[in-house]
């Protein structure tokens, strides 16, 4: 019996204060494209749409923008624990480079954490509604680790187990005989 209660992340909700505006920004700097959009109305509010709602995706990554109509419910929804959007890259220092070259603010220098989870560098840039969005670097020897055990993004992980299962599943099958 599976006792999972959850199959993987859905999606990461930001508060924005132009939600065209950061659509734009996670399109032009992380291929990021719009996948649904809406108005969401509370009518016993008095407000005919006070959110506008965009769903956004980049490969297994799903962000939803969110714009209330009034500018300060953004900073009212800080909640809880989030901290940043973290995105896995193969070449941190030449993601950096060509990001500031399009214009992204770099708010932190890359560390380099050779003892942290078998070793990764990070480093911190600004969104466009303030929010930390932070590039990874993992170590080599991570993408061979099993996806369980691995800091690499869930969907590329579990991407690369599905498809390690798909190809044992084609090989059993073209190895069995008929009886």
């Amino acid at each position: 019996m599976n006792t999972r209660v959850i199959n993987g992340l859905n999606h990461i909700c930001i508060y924005t204060k132009d939600v065209e505006g950061s659509y734009e920004f996670y399109h032009r700097y992380f291929d990021f494209e719009c996948v649904y959009e809406t108005l969401v109305g509370r009518p016993e509010e008095g407000e005919e749409f006070p959110f506008r709602v965009k769903m956004i995706r980049s490969q297994d990554l799903v962000l939803e923008l969110i714009q209330p109509a009034k500018e300060a419910y953004v900073n009212a929804q800080v909640t809880g624990a989030i901290n940043h959007v973290g995105f896995d890259v193969s070449d941190i220092e030449e993601s950096v480079k060509q990001l500031r070259a399009r214009g992204m603010e770099q708010i932190s220098e890359i560390s380099n954490m050779p003892d942290f989870y078998q070793g990764m560098k990070a480093v911190s840039l600004k969104g466009p509604s303030g929010e930390n969005v932070s590039l990874y670097e993992f170590k080599l020897d991570q993408k061979k680790a099993e996806p369980e055990k691995s800091m690499l993004p869930i969907g590329r992980a579990f991407s690369r187990e599905r498809a390690r299962i798909s190809k044992s599943k084609k090989n059993y099958k073209n190895n069995q005989t008929e009886v």
